[in-house]
């Protein structure tokens, strides 16, 4: 990560924001490892490079641009909330494990024999450009995810089902180095650290102004008003 970056964490519960503000740090949303396809890895506090992410999870739901209804409002509560955080601060950080998914259903296509009469399914195989400068470390990490994850996992995690990429994802973990969990990083993965941290800034959106927040999520700290960690 550069040194400058800054991390990311929303949520759309206030209760949760006002627990976080309180007590002066974010704090797993899991200590024991739940069983659920879609269970968060225990222990682990999960942050985002991306203001636009960050929003999406403070807004409660992909209402960035968009004008959120009163009754999508009555239930979720008016407010949502997005902290910062200092990238210094971050402990044996791992790529969240549905990035990890998604790097199977971004690099990896059906394939078809178009010579045969009627076409013949040839499978699903890795698909990263070899004119990509990092082509051998990105086929190197496909191999070893796919080979990691169950057959249903691989097969439903390059169809894009998202639940099947994060229980693949996490399966995978396991089978990649450092080294590897650092690539998966720097290309984009968000971010899964371990134990809580402490924010360095707060941020309350109102739903109601979710349309003048930009498509990109780039404006969303001007749409939010800053909200005192302490006092």
């Amino acid at each position: 990560m550069r040194a400058n970056d800054v991390l990311y964490h929303g949520t759309k519960d206030e209760n949760l924001a006002k627990a976080i503000i309180a007590c002066g740090e974010i704090r797993p949303g899991a200590t024991i490892q739940g069983r659920g396809h879609l269970a968060s890895v225990a222990r682990r506090t999960y942050l985002t490079r991306d203001l636009r992410y960050a929003a999406v999870y403070a807004l409660g739901g992909d209402f960035v641009g968009t004008a959120m209804g009163d009754q999508h409002i009555k239930v979720r509560g008016r407010y949502g909330y997005a902290f910062t955080c200092d990238p210094a601060q971050l402990r044996d950080p791992q790529p969240d494990e549905d990035c990890i998914g998604a790097f199977i259903g971004r690099h990896t296509k059906q394939r078809w024999d178009t010579s045969a009469v009627p076409w013949r399914n040839l499978g699903l195989h890795v698909d990263i450009p070899e004119d990509d400068p990092e082509h051998v470390q990105k086929l190197v990490i496909w191999r070893k995810i796919a080979t990691a994850m169950t057959p249903r996992q691989f097969q439903r995690s390059a169809q894009g089902l998202i639940a099947y990429q994060a229980s693949g994802g996490k399966r995978a973990l396991k089978a990649l180095t450092r080294a590897d969990k650092e690539l998966l990083i720097k290309w984009g993965a968000h971010i899964a650290h371990l134990g809580p941290i402490k924010p360095t800034a707060c941020w309350r959106i109102d739903r109601t102004k979710s349309a003048k927040i930009a498509k990109d999520g780039s404006n969303f700290l001007q749409i939010a008003e800053p909200v005192p960690l302490h006092g």
